[in-house]
């Protein structure tokens, strides 16, 4: 009877662990066990947004010369939820510039970004790049995502 007893309960424990293990399995991947990064949860939501992994520290470096008194204009292909979700992580990363955003759908870019004063602004961010940037010096954080730091040039109209 002991024994039954015992082969009963060492059976259980083992079901028990091969199924726990069975979900665990994925989690135990190398990539969640990477070292603990403070930016993980924004450079997961920017992966799968622009498929440029570490899109964080790309955004941070970008931003860090420029003057903190100044605005960041990030450019967004709409209002819907999706650039609003954009929004919200580059607002976090601008910290403590001040983030302005603006709509390709409510009109031309251009005529939107020459009505701002180029004095206040930093940079711009354009999340889906326009054509008259193709060809523009600034640092890419996805496949039609820029930075632009702001000279004090003048806006080419397309």
């Amino acid at each position: 009877m002991k024994a039954a007893h015992v082969i009963v309960w060492v059976s259980l424990l083992c079901t028990y662990l091969v199924v726990s293990l069975t979900y665990l399995a994925p989690a135990l991947s190398p990539l969640a066990l990477e070292p603990a990064n403070s930016l993980y949860s924004t450079d997961s939501y920017l992966q799968n947004l622009t498929g440029t992994a570490h899109a964080s520290n790309l955004i941070l470096r970008a931003l860090a010369p420029l003057p903190r008194d100044k605005t960041i204009v990030l450019v967004l292909p709409d209002r819907g939820p999706r650039s609003g979700y954009i929004a919200m992580n580059l607002n976090y990363l601008s910290w403590p510039h001040a983030v302005r955003c603006l709509s390709a759908a409510q009109g031309d870019v251009a005529d939107q970004l020459s009505a701002i004063s180029p004095a206040s602004i930093a940079a711009v961010i354009f999340w889906d790049t326009p054509a008259f940037l193709s060809n523009a010096s600034a640092t890419q954080i996805g496949p039609r995502q820029l930075i632009v730091p702001l000279r004090l040039t003048s806006i080419p109209r397309t």
